[in-house]
């Protein structure tokens, strides 16, 4: 078995077998994280994150979200159907995104997505925790 099968093995077994569930919680997480490292100046680069399985779109969402509640709200509500084994994506449109990512903002000097993928096996394994009931 390859490293990373026995990885995923692992993540199974910490679940308790509940997949569907750790993956919804991996991208709220991940999805929600995100959220809060965006800079806000008006909340428009905030209230583009999105989650979705089904594709993505590059219009942005409107949303002036500079707590990022509404936001979190959406993508919570989001995820409900997904599960282990869905292409999922986390975008947002936001004109400026990539500018921010790459440390135009003195808010998020790091950007937001990089930090995030640095924590994203912790992530993992709190999300299989919690849906196990951990």
């Amino acid at each position: 078995m390859s490293n990373f099968s026995a990885d995923i093995a692992k993540w199974v077994a910490k679940a308790k077998g509940n997949t569907d569930q750790a993956v919804r919680n991996v991208v709220t997480d991940v999805a929600t994280a995100l959220v809060d490292r965006t800079p806000v100046q008006t909340g428009a680069a905030r209230g583009n994150w999105r989650a979705d399985a089904k594709g993505f779109t590059v219009r942005p969402t409107g949303r002036l979200d500079p707590d990022g509640a509404e936001t979190v709200a959406h993508i919570t509500e989001s995820v409900g159907g997904m599960k282990a084994g869905d292409l999922i994506y986390i975008t947002n449109s936001s004109a400026y995104i990539l500018d921010l990512e790459h440390g135009s903002s003195k808010q998020a000097p790091a950007g937001m997505v990089s930090v995030t993928i640095a924590e994203l096996a912790a992530i993992a394994d709190q999300a299989a925790r919690k849906a196990a009931g951990s």
